[in-house]
């Protein structure tokens, strides 16, 4: 049986209301791309324009989709030092796909605050790489997250704020 626990988890919040706006917009003229395909008479014999109009449709549901992804894709960290992996979990609607990899030497945890007032925390690998796990407006929670997250990777938290 395979063990779930997880010494961290950090998941994005749920998309803001203008993310799955924006998204439902991008699915809804994909499908309008494919319906006008579905709706053509025939495709092994088509005209010059005909041709041009078919892959002119075929790239907007490919550009539509892919802005629908784009928007509606959520990410979930998943540290397990036992295991020494780090899942990269990204959501899309009801579905998830899991990427695996080994755990990359992890620095220190910093807390800083961007110029929008935000207190921001980053988890630092390899030195100078990051990691933007989440961040807040209340000075104090910021701190006593990164102090958690410090402890439970047994690595060092930075004030940067």
């Amino acid at each position: 049986m395979q063990s779930n626990e997880y010494e961290l988890i950090v998941s994005q919040q749920k998309n803001p209301l203008w993310k799955v706006a924006l998204s439902g917009i991008f699915f809804g003229f994909a499908l309008l791309a494919f319906s006008r395909i579905a709706l053509m008479e025939h495709f092994s014999h088509l005209e010059p324009e005909e041709s041009q109009y078919f892959n002119k449709q075929v790239f907007a549901i490919i550009f539509y989709l892919a802005g629908g992804i784009y928007f509606s894709v959520r990410l979930t960290i998943l540290i397990d030092l036992d295991k020494e992996k780090l899942v990269s979990r990204y959501f899309l609607g009801f579905f998830s796909i899991d990427s695996t990899m080994q755990i990359p030497d992890l620095s220190h945890v910093s807390v800083f605050k961007n110029r929008d007032e935000y207190y921001m925390i980053n988890l630092y690998y390899r030195t100078t790489k990051h990691y933007n796990m989440c961040y807040t407006e209340d000075r104090q929670k910021a701190l006593e997250f990164a102090k958690m997250v410090s402890q439970k990777l047994n690595i060092e938290m930075r004030d940067a704020s």
